[in-house]
């Protein structure tokens, strides 16, 4: 068993395309659920929407983009949780959107005490500027960004996160860059294998 805690730290799931992070982050997102917190999944590929099947959990996106009202609106009791499928959105359109979505999270979170648990899936696409950390409250925590391409993300985002996860990562620059965050500075060429060797 690993026990996480859901409310206060801030976790990162991470390791090369098809190797299992988002199935990792479901597990991550079906406890919490299961344990009756509130938890918000940004989902820009549809990949979350299976969470639907658990008790308290909506799925917004199925006829559309959802707009910020109508998740502010579903967002409204401790009991329940929201996948935001971002899917039917041009790419272009996300990358508008998500930033006022990840402030109104944060926001509601100051305000009500929840979503406890904000899940950002693809967090490369949207975390990768300067001004991407004012977009999270980090000095609430409980994020869980989930990316193939952690090297991106503002650096003050990664040194933020108290846990990590890696599916299986063999590309060097993303290797190098979780060690760093890791502060591994002996044995690299071990931990090198070990990644690029997780099943």
């Amino acid at each position: 068993p690993v026990y996480l805690p859901v409310r206060g730290w801030n976790l990162l799931v991470t390791g090369e395309s098809g190797s299992g992070k988002s199935w990792v982050t479901g597990l991550v997102a079906e406890q919490a659920i299961l344990a009756r917190y509130s938890v918000c999944v940004v989902d820009p590929e549809g990949d979350y929407a299976p969470l639907e099947n658990l008790p308290g959990v909506t799925v917004l996106g199925h006829d559309g983009p959802p707009t910020l009202r109508e998740i502010e609106r579903a967002l409204q009791y401790p009991d329940v949780s929201v996948v935001v499928d971002l899917s039917a959105m041009p790419r272009d359109d996300r990358l508008a959107h998500v930033p006022s979505l990840l402030k109104l999270l944060a926001s509601a979170r100051r305000r009500l005490g929840f979503p406890h648990r904000i899940i950002v899936d693809e967090a490369h696409y949207f975390l990768d500027r300067p001004e991407a950390v004012d977009l999270l409250d980090l000095e609430l925590a409980s994020y869980t960004l989930t990316t193939y391409n952690m090297a991106r993300l503002d650096p003050r985002i990664l040194y933020a996160t108290d846990a990590i996860i890696v599916t299986r990562q063999s590309d060097p620059a993303e290797v190098q860059a979780l060690m760093t965050v890791a502060g591994v500075v002996e044995d690299q060429e071990h931990w090198r294998a070990t990644l690029a060797a997780l099943a």
